[in-house]
């Protein structure tokens, strides 16, 4: 039930991003405007802030639940695969079709969600007391690695480069995760 309420928890996540996303291009129309050239960087920077942020919000409040706090890198992972869902699908529906030649660009969704989730999950799994400059570097990291990602999609960069880095970034932290047991999907008796 708590990987349900998790992979929720990224759907709901996705949803708020996407609705404050929506809120935003309304008091400001710029951020979807067809002169992508012009207006690129400012919409990247704006709507990878309100993801990330969204993303940075519910992990910290998460964090503090005694529900979600013991497996914490879990449930970001799980919650990385639910906001990727959402953006998925949102995307199929712009774009009016599930190509083929789509899923090379979904798949890089779900690494770059699962990591920025992952890089959370991790962090605020592994720090017994909050300190705000520490918080705002690990939301740094994430936010430039998410903006990178768009940026080398946009300008159609090496997928298999990027595949590549955010796998590594993934398997790293599975790894230092599985030292630390802190994982709530690895068989148990009471599972």
């Amino acid at each position: 039930m708590q990987k349900i309420k998790a992979l929720f928890l990224g759907i709901m996540t996705a949803l708020g991003a996407l609705i404050l996303e929506f809120i935003f291009s309304i008091i400001d129309p710029s951020l979807i405007s067809v002169d992508l050239i012009n207006h690129l960087t400012y919409s990247l920077l704006i709507i990878v802030f309100i993801e990330e942020f969204s993303k940075y919000i519910v992990v910290k409040k998460i964090s503090r639940h005694n529900q979600f706090s013991k497996n914490i890198f879990s449930t970001t992972l799980l919650m990385g695969l639910g906001f990727s869902i959402v953006e998925i699908i949102f995307n199929s529906f712009s774009q009016l079709t599930l190509a083929l030649t789509l899923i090379i660009p979904y798949l890089g969704l779900l690494l770059i969600h699962t990591v920025t989730l992952g890089i959370l999950g991790y962090y605020f799994s592994s720090k017994s007391h909050p300190i705000l400059i520490f918080d705002f570097l690990i939301f740094l990291a994430i936010f430039l690695l998410h903006l990178l990602f768009n940026l080398a999609i946009f300008y159609q960069i090496n997928y298999l480069l990027i595949f590549i880095v955010l796998s590594i970034i993934l398997l790293s932290l599975f790894k230092k995760a599985l030292i630390n047991h802190f994982f709530f999907f690895l068989p148990t008796h009471n599972n």
